[in-house]
This record gives C-alpha cells, sequence and structure tokens, in this order.
C-alpha cells in the first residue's frame, strides 16, 4: 500500500501537470467567447522537454487528443495561448529551440478540443523520454470576452516518485507518479439568484480515441449548517445524489442536485466520490482493460469558476483525505492501462 498521504502533498512543482481548455460550447464558461493562456515554468537550471497532449472532452470526439513536443530552457517559462476556431480551437505555443542557442520559438496546432485539458509531462530534451524531474509550475488563465471576466486556475499536478520507464504510458501509482484522488472534498457556496458555480471535472484513465472512452460514476454529498437560533445547536442537513460523466465536463452546482437550490447563499460542503471501477452496468472501460476486480476507484479532478455578483473566481477542486476515500494500492495501480499513446 502507498504512503499515508492526499494527492496535494509535497512542492508545487510537478512532473505531469493538466490544466483545462475552455474556448467555447460547454457550460456558461467562456460560451464560444473564450480564450485560455496557460504558462508552464521550469524551475530547474537545466532545460526540459514538455511531452503535450491537448485531450477533448467535446461530444463525439471519443477523448482524442493532439499532441506536440515544447522544450523550456532553465529558469523560463513556455505559454500557449488558445482561442476557438471552428467547431475546435488554435494553440499558439511559446516555446524555446534547444538546437539554436535556446531562442524563443513559436508554432502553431490546429487542435480538435473546443473544450478539455491540456496534459503536459516532464521529459529529457535529449532522449525524449519522461523523467523523475518535478519541475514544472503551471497555472491556467480563463477569459470570457463577452461576459467580461478572467479567472486563475492551479495545475492540477502529479509529483514524480521512484522511477519512470519512460514511455508515454503513464502510472499514478507511487512508483512513476503519485497518486490521484478518488474524489472531492470542497466547501461551496450555494449561488443566490443571479449567481452562479460551475464545476470542470474530468478523469485520467484509458487511450484517448479508443473505445470506450472513460466513464465516471459518482456518488454525491451536500452538507449545510445553519444557526438560525444561536441559543441552540446548529442545524445540519445533508442530502445526496449521484452523478456520472464520461471524460470531462462542465457541470453547474444545481444540476448535480436540486438540493443546493435550498441554501441560496449558504456556504456548504460538497463531497463527490467515484464509485469502485467494475460497477456493473457502469462502466464498459473494465471489459476492455481486463481490470474489472471492484476494487480501485477512478480518479476524479478539476476545478471550480463562480460568479458571486459581478465578481468572479476560480479554483482548483482539493481531494478527500486518505481517511475518507482511502487509495487503493492492492491489487491493480490506480492507473492499469495506457494513458496516453
Amino acid at each position: 500500500m502507498g504512503p499515508c498521504n492526499s494527492f496535494d502533498t509535497g512542492g508545487p512543482e510537478g512532473a505531469l501537470v493538466a490544466l483545462p481548455l475552455l474556448t467555447g460550447g460547454a457550460g456558461r464558461i467562456a460560451d464560444d467567447a473564450g480564450t485560455t493562456v496557460q504558462t508552464y515554468t521550469n524551475t530547474l537550471t537545466v532545460p526540459v522537454r514538455l511531452l503535450v497532449q491537448v485531450v477533448s472532452g467535446d461530444p463525439g470526439e471519443l477523448w482524442r487528443s493532439d499532441s506536440f513536443s515544447c522544450d523550456v530552457i532553465a529558469r523560463s517559462t513556455a505559454t500557449f495561448s488558445i482561442v476557438p476556431s471552428g467547431a475546435g480551437s488554435v494553440l499558439t505555443a511559446n516555446c524555446f529551440d534547444l538546437g539554436f542557442f535556446g531562442v524563443p520559438e513559436t508554432f502553431t496546432i490546429a487542435a480538435r478540443a473546443e473544450n478539455g485539458i491540456v496534459v503536459a509531462a516532464v521529459a529529457d530534451p535529449v532522449t525524449n523520454l519522461a523523467t523523475t524531474q518535478n519541475a514544472i509550475l503551471a497555472e491556467a488563465v480563463v477569459s470570457d470576452l463577452v461576459m467580461g471576466f478572467a479567472v486563475t486556475l492551479p495545475a492540477v499536478r502529479a509529483r514524480a516518485v521512484l522511477a519512470n520507464d519512460g514511455n508515454q504510458i503513464y502510472h499514478f501509482d507511487e512508483v512513476e507518479y503519485s497518486r490521484l484522488p478518488a474524489g472531492i472534498d470542497e466547501t461551496v457556496r450555494s449561488p443566490a439568484a443571479g449567481d452562479y458555480t460551475e464545476l470542470v471535472l474530468f478523469t485520467l484513465d484509458g487511450t484517448p480515441g479508443l473505445l470506450p472512452t472513460p466513464r465516471v460514476a459518482m456518488s454525491g454529498i451536500g452538507l449545510f449548517s445553519q444557526q438560525p437560533n444561536p441559543f441552540l445547536p446548529p442545524e445540519v442537513t445533508f442530502f445526496d445524489f449521484s452523478f456520472g460523466f464520461d471524460c470531462f465536463t462542465v457541470v453547474d452546482l444545481l444540476a448535480l442536485s436540486s438540493g443546493f437550490a435550498g441554501f441560496p447563499g449558504l456556504d456548504g460542503v460538497l463531497q463527490l466520490t467515484a464509485e469502485a471501477v467494475g460497477t456493473p452496468g457502469t462502466d464498459a472501460h473494465d471489459a476492455a482493460f481486463g481490470d474489472g476486480n471492484s476494487v480501485r476507484r477512478r480518479p476524479v479532478l478539476g476545478w471550480a469558476i463562480e460568479k458571486r455578483g459581478a465578481v468572479f473566481s476560480g479554483r482548483r477542486l482539493d481531494s478527500l483525505p486518505l481517511h475518507l476515500v482511502p487509495f487503493l494500492a492492492d491489487g491493480p495501480p490506480v492507473f492499469d492501462a495506457d494513458v496516453f499513446n
């Protein structure tokens, strides 16, 4: 069994990082008028290469991805600017040319994703193999040109642990990378009239472009504590619900459960716990990869973007503590499949 720690331990740098790509089409966030600017800072004193996958979360895209490499010289920052283009987006990468004295290098790729995630793994620029270097600090700024807002979202990141075999089959098993959480535990404010909270959720499991796409089935709890009478104990109300999504989704908090509508403007707790992989009727992915042991849980990751009056804010969703949702390390690791080709 792995160490008793939650996902977000260790330093802020990662050996593999994930950031949202939001340019339109999903929910109210960046609805067809969005831009996403991502920054990747190399904290090391040597150059690194980023092996980048732009994974589509759009319906019908089958979780397919577009890939490229981006070299970053020591103590420098690479920038990806992503704007909408037709049914997808255009990504302009500002990297460095290590073959020509590390001068800045800019190139553009057409990505199929209108919404999705960008995953970057640290690699050796000479061998092009993934490494165990916790090198990258990353964040994204998502802007909506019509609504006139911008929010900053920190990266979801995995730390290098012991050794990496160098290929692009990423194992989050406390050997190559730190484990990913199977749940989310966050303080949320149930929106008042005119406000909203939208969650950007995704999972990393399976091979982009191959059926079946990874599906997450989740159990949810909303909990609110009120004290209408200061002379009496607080009144605690909770409700439960279920929710599922394929690969990636943008979902309104009120769409998760109508229970949140009963506490407008109040702060509460949202817990989302992934069901065990292999639950009959909810997970065809197990049949393909042969890990239907009903033991491991599919990791759930993401961010929240909130509107409160004229103020917008964003944050990464934190994982559940270990004692609430264990990282099930017996049997297959949390990631047992070819995550990216």
